[in-house]
């Protein structure tokens, strides 16, 4: 399993905009500082514009910064910007996907797996990842599917 390499680039560039917070950025610097093609660079900071979680500004001193402090930003908020809701099946969003929905003995093992990284993700930010902090720890989630309370931050 892979996030795609779209995901990928939208980390890399809130990082960036991250690490440069308070600052525009223009899509040059952003493409050459992470090694992401100018172009696809320019696609995936316009989505990350859609979502809201970078504005743009054009014409001299244009460029890219971040709407909001690094520590209210996740992974999940970069990733959801160029893919969507995440999912590891189509089931898991769309139940009418498949036919076999009701009487499938995987898709609650996928629809667990999913809330456990989507919570997952959730929970780093990009100041935490900028400040090299220690990963959250997600509990293994019980049969519902829903992550168990006291799930801490790894010390």
């Amino acid at each position: 399993m892979r996030i795609t390499r779209e995901a990928d680039y939208a980390v890399r560039c809130v990082l960036h905009l991250a690490e440069h917070r308070g600052g525009v950025r223009l899509i040059d610097d952003v493409a050459s500082a992470m090694q992401i093609p100018r172009s696809f660079a320019a696609k995936i900071l316009q989505k990350l514009v859609r979502a809201g979680l970078v504005h743009s500004r054009r014409g001299v001193g244009g460029g890219f910064e971040l709407v909001r402090d690094p520590r209210e930003v996740s992974l999940r908020d970069a990733v959801a910007a160029v893919s969507g809701p995440l999912a590891l099946n189509d089931c898991v969003v769309n139940p009418v996907a498949c036919a076999r929905v009701e009487n499938c003995a995987a898709r609650p093992a996928w629809c667990a797996l999913t809330t456990w990284v989507d919570d997952f993700l959730g929970l780093v930010t990009f100041a935490a990842l900028l400040e090299r902090a220690p990963l959250p720890r997600v509990s293994v989630l019980p049969a519902s599917g829903k992550r168990r309370p006291g799930a801490e931050r790894r010390a």
